[in-house]
């Protein structure tokens, strides 16, 4: 249970730094925005399962990013490129 208590104060401790930095100068990369949604999804599902471990919970956002990779690639396929996963 500590450790779990300690996951979540460590979240929230990065989460309060977030909120105080300025925003950036730039516009979110594609990337940012995956990482970000990755990040809310893992959030997501520790709040709405407070006794899921941090297995479950970090493969929330394992599965969503995975996801997204395999879409890349496909995206890169599609403009006729190989990407070193291709057989």
């Amino acid at each position: 249970m500590s450790d779990c208590l300690d996951v979540l104060l460590a979240d929230g401790q990065r989460m309060r730094e977030r909120r105080a930095a300025p925003p950036p100068d730039q516009p979110a990369t594609r990337a940012d925005k995956i990482i970000a949604e990755g990040e809310q999804r893992r959030l997501n599902y520790r709040r709405d399962n407070l006794t899921a471990d941090a297995a479950m919970v970090y493969g929330a956002q394992v599965g969503y990013l995975h996801r997204m990779v395999r879409i890349l690639c496909n995206e890169l396929e599609a403009l006729g490129h190989k990407h070193k996963g291709a057989a």
